[in-house]
């Protein structure tokens, strides 16, 4: 599947007894037609569009709220104006994923 947003990012990604965490520039953020990637430099997720909840803004970070299986439920990206880039992306391509803010 092609790309529709790619960035360099700082990514956390814990619960559920697991914990993985890459500073920025080491992290990356993806969004395609179907899934957001979200890749911690040693462990790599695949969020289906669908298993999204909500992307909420935090103070420098957003916050993935998701329900998707065999993921940790907590997953945090951070970086240089993201969440105003991945939202420009979700409108511009019109991809069902809730932003709060």
């Amino acid at each position: 599947m092609s790309s529709l947003f790619t960035a360099r990012a700082g990514v956390a990604v814990f619960g559920g007894g697991s914990f993985c965490r890459a500073d920025w520039p080491l992290g990356k953020v993806a969004l395609d037609a179907q899934a957001l990637t979200v890749d911690a430099l040693f462990r790599c997720y695949r969020l289906p569009l669908t298993d999204i909840d909500a992307l909420r803004p935090g103070l420098l970070a957003v916050q993935v709220e998701h329900h998707s299986q065999g993921i940790p439920p907590r997953i945090r990206i951070w970086g240089l104006r993201l969440f105003g880039r991945l939202r420009q992306a979700i409108d511009q391509h019109r991809l069902p994923v809730a932003l709060k803010t």
